[in-house]
């Protein structure tokens, strides 16, 4: 799921990009191409807020019915689990995602395979970022093919060009 903050990516001038990421398993493979090309980079962890969607079934009138609609979830191949803090009590839980994309494409698949109306809650939540800084001078073309090693659909990343 790309959420790409990438503004300004026009023109040939030389920068110093910032790559921004929130699982370690991209910034991993982020840092094995940063390796393997020689760029010299720097690296730190902080925290921001970034929206997140959670997908969720309404709470039936009972815990029972609760159960069998899990039961019949799972027997469809879906993951699910029952909340039972106050506010929610009995609903039904289906994942929480990146992006709202992949959100509406989930919840779209469960409510065609179960039939039963998926609600998408959007809010923020406070997430680990790894932030990685290239400390050398990149030009668009190169920042292009090194972008290209990516499918940056399925990466939450942000990318930003910096001045050196």
């Amino acid at each position: 799921a790309l959420d790409n903050a990438v503004a300004g990516f026009k023109g040939s001038d030389a920068f110093c990009p910032r790559i921004e990421v929130e699982k370690k398993v991209e910034e991993q493979q982020i840092i094995k191409l940063l390796n393997d090309l020689g760029w010299r980079y720097s690296m730190q962890s902080t925290v921001g807020k970034r929206p997140k969607f959670w997908l969720y079934i309404d709470a039936p009138a009972t815990k029972k019915d609760a159960t069998e609609i899990v039961k019949s979830l799972t027997a469809k191949s879906i993951d699910s689990f029952i909340i039972t803090r106050k506010e929610m009590k009995n609903r039904i839980s289906l994942g929480l995602y990146s992006s709202k994309g992949r959100a509406q494409q989930v919840r779209q698949r469960i409510q065609a395979d179960s039939g039963y109306t998926v609600n998408i809650y959007e809010h923020m939540r406070t997430v680990s970022l790894h932030q990685i800084d290239i400390k050398q001078e990149i030009n668009s073309e190169d920042w292009d093919a090194f972008l290209s090693q990516f499918d940056l659909t399925k990466m939450m990343i942000k990318l930003e060009k910096n001045p050196c």
